[in-house]
């Protein structure tokens, strides 16, 4: 039986693939060290902490780890959300389903009750569909694969902005967030679409 690590590297390799193949400029942090430093996966230029969920199919909530430690009897350390890492995104799911989050708003979720798993390995929280459940209305059709993955960019691009809608930032520092300091010459014109993208979405639901 495989350990935990060996399944979370497993399933970092799989969305590292699936990314890949839907038209994102994907690299994988294989060292320990870069892991420590930067997270999991760099995607479009922002680097981002996975988690594999392997228990969302069974219970349908996802568990948002807070700490970690390598044994029972070990010592509690910062992880996932809190890890030490410069990731700005939080990646949590499974090879069914996945949701993407930025990390300093789930680190403002407030009042949430902090359990531990059955192994004594890991804490966290648990989120419930209210919190995550957030699809972003697109209206344009798509035909050619070049339109297909400018729709795939566009929508991950409103789902962020939806996540930080109360952040007062502007344009270059969304910029820097979404794509990176070193951002391509194609990233304004995406943000932009998303944005229109995310206004259209609020209209459709109404600000809530």
């Amino acid at each position: 039986m495989k350990s935990t690590d060996d399944l979370g590297t497993d399933y970092e390799q799989y969305l590292a693939e699936k990314l890949t193949a839907e038209g994102k400029a994907v690299e994988r942090h294989k060292s320990k060290d870069a892991q420590l430093a930067h997270g999991d996966l760099r995607v479009d230029g922002s680097d981002v902490e996975v988690k594999l969920d392997q228990q969302f199919h069974v219970h349908g909530n996802l568990f948002v780890e807070v700490e970690e430690r390598r044994r029972r009897e070990g010592r509690w350390t910062p992880s996932g959300i809190f890890a030490a890492s410069s990731a700005t995104w939080y990646w949590i799911g499974d090879y069914c389903h996945g949701w993407l989050f930025l990390r300093r708003r789930l680190r403002d979720v407030e009042n949430q009750r902090i359990i531990e798993i059955k192994k004594q390995t890991s804490r966290g929280w648990l989120m419930r569909a209210s919190l995550r459940e957030r699809p972003v209305y697109l209206g344009d059709s798509t035909t050619e694969r070049s339109e297909f993955i400018d729709a795939g960019h566009v929508a991950w691009l409103a789902q962020g902005l939806y996540r930080i809608r109360r952040e007062s930032m502007n344009d270059e520092e969304l910029l820097k967030a979404l794509f990176g300091d070193d951002y391509s010459d194609e990233a304004p014109g995406l943000l932009r679409r998303a944005q229109v993208a995310a206004e259209k979405d609020a209209e459709l639901r109404g600000n809530q």
